[in-house]
């Protein structure tokens, strides 16, 4: 896809989005001023504190150029990628809570997609940086724990219809 066609891209999202992602990089600037979080999301990538508008565009790009179905009907161009060189971990700017999600791919048969939430209300997690430590400590757990939950599930799932397809 040439530039022009991913700047107009951008202009149709910055049309009906624009309001919504313009809180995004103040957010992620400050997740990234605070120690905990650095220590949090070390081994997910690094935060993008500079050049947001042109990740999603990107982000935007790519994903008009998806073509399984599987893939175009999960993945939306109001999600913003919030590390560098990465494409799995959002703050969804369609939801006024701008929840924080990993998107991880089952690579068994029924293939799909799902969301592991780190956060569902951004707003707690920012107040709490300053207030409540443990609360940043104990979302992380959690979303390690969903993540591997609805993974176990879609596993059980798996075998279930592995037994049926005998």
């Amino acid at each position: 896809m040439d530039y022009k066609a991913k700047q107009k891209l951008f202009a149709e999202f910055m049309d009906e989005w624009g309001e919504q992602f313009s809180k995004v990089q103040p957010i992620i600037n400050y997740l990234s001023s605070y120690p905990i979080m650095i220590e949090k999301t070390r081994l997910m990538g690094t935060f993008v504190e500079e050049g947001l508008e042109e990740h999603q565009l990107e982000w935007i790009s790519l994903i008009a150029q998806l073509y399984h179905p599987l893939d175009r009907n999960f993945f939306k161009p109001y999600w913003v990628p919030i590390f560098k060189d990465r494409y799995d971990f959002f703050i969804d700017i369609s939801n006024p809570g701008y929840p924080i999600f990993e998107q991880c791919y089952f690579w068994l048969k029924p293939y799909d997609y799902y969301k592991a939430f780190i956060s569902f209300e951004i707003d707690k997690v920012l107040a709490c940086l300053d207030e409540n430590e443990n609360y940043i400590h104990e979302m992380f757990e959690m979303y390690r724990k969903d993540r591997s939950v609805q993974f176990n599930d879609l596993c059980e799932f798996h075998k279930v219809l592995k037994k049926q397809n005998k």
